[in-house]
């Protein structure tokens, strides 16, 4: 690097340079994307089946399928009904925007027709980089405050090589983390409740494990800035009013948050659950149960997903290819409740408002680990601010401040450079598997 790019990076705020940063991965990746397309041939070619074109966008891969189907033609299947409307939606607004640019640019040929799935994926994949290039800021934001600045910024540009491809794609992930750390933002930093409910509510409208984030908006209502500990030095009164207070402050928030999956709940009983289906024999099981939750009926019945379900010699391979994730998220959460319990009442090692978030990230480990198609780990990460805490926490050797927390960086540890090198690795190896439609997903 010459002495004047050094000079231009260094004159630039954490915050600026990251921008740079993150957009320029962004072109980079999509660029990357769009030359193997040309090259790999297609492993599975259901992409075919929705985009009608010989050699399909390389946006259009595995469940960008699905929501390149619904954003265009609306839920037609009952294994839809796995994913949130809210992403749909967003992706329908911009493949109109899309639609009516090549409207104006093609003046004079003809109206403006009518939404198409490559304007969807088009208008998708803009929306979804741009919400990671955001959600990269606001992790900045967000850790600078419950951390240091170095350590912020160490963590954003870690989060700027994840392990996958999906930051340039047109999936959820991207606008979820947007959602949830401008969500956790605003309640820790600003500490603004119903704000703060709205844009993790936006988290749950498209992914429905965004209602585990109710648990740290309740959390953090309960405890505030001073967390568990500090609540064990009040008084019996003082405690059984924090705790009411706290209760009352929470509900009408955690009602926000959970809102988006109970609506879209509703959503799918009263177009699914109809008269006619059952006088045409299609009534389904779900449609039974009181009140009628369809998600964890289809995420069986299509994905088998359950308790222990994916916990078989087949899947070794792909629970191995998450362990990194797994390993992190695992011992940093141990490493961080030990030294929040040993650290005392009287010197906390990190901030208490931590708390809530790590019962978050500890609740959706155990549900990858235990629940789910654990490989989507590797994806699942990004919405998930604590896997990056983790990450950095365990890649440097850092100093430490009277108090405990860290503070400046001795160096990188085997650790950070063993993370780093899987995540370039990992990374390219997701790209070629990503554009060929091969497995993993």
């Amino acid at each position: 690097m010459t002495s004047r790019s050094t000079a231009f990076l260094s004159s630039r705020s954490p915050t600026t340079l990251l921008l740079i940063l993150a957009i320029s991965s962004r072109l980079i990746h999509l660029t990357i994307l769009h030359i193997l397309s040309r090259f790999l041939p297609l492993f599975d070619t259901s992409p075919l089946l929705l985009s009608g074109d010989d050699v399909p966008s390389p946006l259009l891969r595995w469940d960008a399928i699905h929501f390149a189907s619904i954003a265009s033609k609306g839920y037609e299947y009952e294994q839809q009904l796995a994913f949130q409307p809210g992403w749909m939606g967003v992706m329908r607004l911009a493949g109109e925007g899309v639609r009516w640019i090549k409207a104006y640019i093609r003046a004079g040929e003809g109206g403006v027709g009518v939404v198409r799935v490559e304007d969807v994926l088009i208008g998708g994949t803009v929306i979804s980089n741009m919400a990671f290039v955001g959600a990269t800021l606001v992790l900045y934001k967000l850790t600078a405050h419950l951390y240091t600045p170095t350590f912020a910024f160490l963590a954003s540009l870690l989060y700027l090589i994840p392990p996958t491809p999906i930051p340039s794609v047109p999936y959820t992930e991207p606008i979820y983390a947007l959602f949830a750390f401008t969500g956790f933002y605003l309640l820790v930093v600003k500490k603004q409740y119903i704000s703060a409910s709205l844009f993790l509510a936006g988290g749950t409208s498209v992914r429905a494990t965004g209602v585990i984030n109710a648990l740290g908006l309740i959390w953090y209502s309960l405890f505030g800035d001073g967390g568990f500990m500090a609540a064990g030095e009040l008084t019996a009164w003082d405690s059984l009013k924090r705790f009411t207070i706290g209760n009352v402050r929470s509900y009408v928030p955690t009602i926000i948050v959970i809102a988006p999956f109970m609506t879209f709940q509703w959503y799918a009983d009263r177009s699914f659950c109809t008269n006619s289906a059952r006088l045409a024999g299609q009534w389904r099981p779900w449609c039974d149960v009181k009140p009628p939750i369809s998600y964890a009926f289809v995420q069986k019945e299509y994905w088998n997903i359950g308790l222990f379900n994916y916990w078989t010699l087949s899947q070794m391979p792909n629970i191995l290819l998450a362990s990194p994730v797994l390993l992190v998220s695992i011992y940093g959460t141990l490493n961080y409740l030990r030294k929040r319990v040993s650290s005392g009442r009287h010197t906390n090692p990190s901030h208490p408002a931590l708390e809530g978030l790590y019962i978050c990230h500890l609740v959706t480990t155990c549900l990858l680990l235990f629940s789910s198609h654990t490989q989507i780990a590797l994806r699942v990460c990004l919405g998930d601010p604590v896997v990056w805490w983790n990450v950095v926490s365990l890649a440097f050797d850092w100093d430490k401040s009277p108090d405990g927390k860290q503070m400046g960086r001795r160096g990188m540890t085997k650790v950070g450079k063993w993370w780093v090198g899987w995540c370039l690795v990992w990374g390219a190896v997701s790209m070629v598997l990503w554009v060929g439609h091969y497995p993993p997903a």
